[in-house]
């Protein structure tokens, strides 16, 4: 009996998570759309419907966003199958091995980026919270087996059976906004610490920062609101000092294509630790102004899609996380960056 060499297609087809080979592997358009519909309906739908449902409710902090939940879903599914759809097109492209993470990463950064374009405010909140809950010793954030941000006092982490907050009782803490008045007056690192007193357990990221946006009066423009001229006049553009500055825009895109002469290392060191004036990841501003893509950005640093998705919130990375990444000595990234650094300056220097 000839045993035949696996051809490209079976080679391609076995980098692939299982649950991806029967629609790889269907012949003829009813068995491929049978196949993908499946597909769809068995792993896909279920995990993108569960995630953006969940993400909008406890982001906004609200339940005002069920009109728009389907839309995003949609918009999510026409994602994923137009990648599937390249997969099949391309059998020696670049394989999805874990379709399940790849779905979750799809869908995450779909609603990041739509919470981020609506709720520009609460953005730049929730940048200043996690950038406290990163360098404050007596703060905790972690990621959950159910990849989610779960954050609390750093006592807390060693108590396994110490219960993260429902949704139930979010809601109630923000029904309830009086019982947050009065904290206009006290340093957001002070809130934190009061409000993980009154807590007494952990909670989801999104949702600390709603409740944190209530106690501050921190509140974006309903899209009844910014659709009046007083309210465009009013409200300031989440862009304001990169996309509608066409020279902050231009500026942004030498910046670019001076990092992108770097070699691999230099531009992770720069980049991973890039800070805004907030001591948030400054990696945004390249992504607001459309200087570049969130995939040639993940590109430029030698990563994919996932592996940037995986650790965006985490931005800015500390020298010693970035030593890890990048398998050298944190002196080395602190070189790195300083030549990164002075190479950029040199490069925008303006000319007499």
């Amino acid at each position: 009996m000839t045993i035949e060499a696996p051809g490209t297609e079976d080679i391609a087809r076995a980098e692939n998570d299982p649950a991806l080979h029967p629609y790889l592997a269907a012949i003829g358009e009813e068995a491929v759309v049978r196949a993908l519909g499946e597909l769809i309906e068995r792993c896909i739908e279920p995990r993108v419907h569960e995630i953006v449902g969940h993400k909008l409710r406890v982001a906004a902090g609200r339940f005002n966003e069920r009109e728009e939940i389907p839309d995003l879903q949609h918009e999510i599914l026409l994602q994923l199958i137009t990648r599937l759809s390249g997969l099949r097109g391309e059998p020696g492209g670049a394989p999805i091995r874990n379709l399940r993470s790849y779905v979750a990463v799809t869908a995450y950064r779909a609603c990041y980026d739509y919470l981020r374009r609506k709720y520009p405010r609460r953005y730049s909140l929730k940048q200043r919270v996690r950038y406290l809950l990163a360098h404050r010793p007596e703060f905790d954030c972690r990621e959950s087996e159910a990849e989610q941000w779960i954050c609390g006092l750093a006592t807390w982490r060693a108590e396994a059976a110490r219960d993260v907050m429902g949704e139930g009782r979010v809601q109630r803490i923000l029904a309830d906004a009086s019982s947050l008045k009065g904290s206009a007056g006290r340093s957001l690192e002070r809130l934190l610490l009061d409000l993980f007193t009154e807590f007494q357990q952990p909670i989801e990221l999104d949702a600390l920062v709603g409740i944190v946006a209530e106690a501050l009066g921190v509140h974006d423009a309903s899209a009844e609101e910014s659709a009046t001229p007083e309210a465009a006049e009013r409200q300031a553009d989440p862009r304001e000092s990169i996309a509608d500055d066409l020279a902050q825009r231009a500026r942004l895109g030498e910046l670019w294509k001076e990092i992108a002469r770097m070699a691999p290392k230099h531009r992770a060191a720069l980049l991973l630790n890039l800070r805004d004036d907030r001591g948030g990841s400054a990696i945004d501003l390249f992504l607001y102004s459309g200087v570049v893509s969130f995939s040639e950005i993940a590109a430029a640093m030698e990563m994919t899609d996932e592996e940037l998705a995986a650790i965006w919130n985490r931005l800015p990375l500390e020298d010693a996380a970035i030593a890890v990444r990048l398998g050298i000595g944190r002196q080395q990234v602190i070189n790195l960056r300083s030549t990164a650094r002075r190479r950029l300056a040199r490069a925008l220097r303006p000319t007499a």
